[in-house]
């Protein structure tokens, strides 16, 4: 007789265990999963992008400032590769820094500006330049009368290179 109650048993277990009722807890349980998933995942790149924003934000209004409390202001131009590329460089001397803004880049996402400073022949990176509102900035944490020269090299998403900014400002 034991023999066979464990089939019936077996089967009643199968229908208990596959019972479309439980098949549509489980399928709400993966789906409730899932989403708090997504959201959670949505909330921290949400978090990310707040956090750049600020940051980029706070990043302006030091350029902001130093331009408007600046001693001395110089006006660039770029290079051969960008003859469009203009700006201004200003010089707070109570903050010690530098902001140079400028105008006439190329905005395409895919570049990067990266902006230098030579000593003694040495370039050495010390800042990007950010874009906003059409212009570009970045804050040089350096007196620019003090080095031999200062730049922005155009980076293309393959690599390569482009100097469109390379001056000098004397300090006189």
């Amino acid at each position: 007789g034991e023999a066979a109650r464990t089939p019936a048993a077996t089967r009643d277990a199968r229908r208990f265990m596959f019972s479309p009722a439980r098949f549509a807890v489980a399928a709400s349980f993966i789906v409730a999963l899932a989403t708090a998933s997504a959201l959670l995942v949505w909330g921290l790149s949400l978090r990310d992008e707040l956090s750049s924003r600020d940051a980029l934000l706070a990043r302006s209004y030091e350029s902001l400032s130093i331009m408007a409390s600046a001693e001395a202001r110089w006006e660039v131009r770029g290079t051969d590769a960008a003859p469009d590329a203009h700006g201004v460089v200003a010089y707070d001397e109570q903050k010690g820094k530098s902001s140079l803004v400028m105008w006439g880049l190329n905005e395409d996402p895919s570049l990067r500006y990266s902006v230098w400073v030579d000593v003694a022949g040495e370039r050495s990176p010390v800042s990007r330049l950010y874009i906003a509102d059409g212009g570009f900035w970045a804050v040089v944490r350096r007196d620019v009368r003090s080095l031999d020269g200062f730049g922005v090299t155009q980076i293309a998403s393959d690599g390569e290179r482009q100097v469109v900014l390379d001056a000098s400002i004397s300090g006189d």
